[in-house]
């Protein structure tokens, strides 16, 4: 069994999908296709970050090859993050509770 935790500005209540208003996942896709999507249920990775970014941009613009961007991103401390993009993948999860922290 695993433990997921969700973190955010609002209290989650029960698991459902949502339309992302942030391309996060397969970042250099994302960033390249004009409206890509994928048929995963469930994506896990890095969550990507102003550093992330930068190094993508930093290849896009050609001023960097590949090997160095595999290198920096390699070099970042990241936050792993799981992503349910279907009925499915939330179907394998249990909701147990919420809670608000405030400072």
């Amino acid at each position: 069994m695993i433990t997921l935790y969700h973190g955010g500005l609002e209290t989650i209540e029960h698991p459902e999908i949502r339309e992302p208003n942030r391309t996060l996942d397969f970042v250099m896709s994302n960033r390249k296709i004009v409206g890509f999507q994928h048929n995963y249920d469930v994506v896990v990775g890095p969550v990507a970050n102003d550093k992330v970014y930068t190094a993508f941009a930093l290849y896009e613009s050609g001023t960097t090859s590949r090997e160095v961007l595999k290198m920096e991103l390699k070099t970042y401390r990241l936050v792993d993050q799981y992503l349910f993009h279907t009925d499915a993948a939330i179907n394998f999860l249990k909701f147990q509770s919420s809670k608000r922290i405030t400072r």
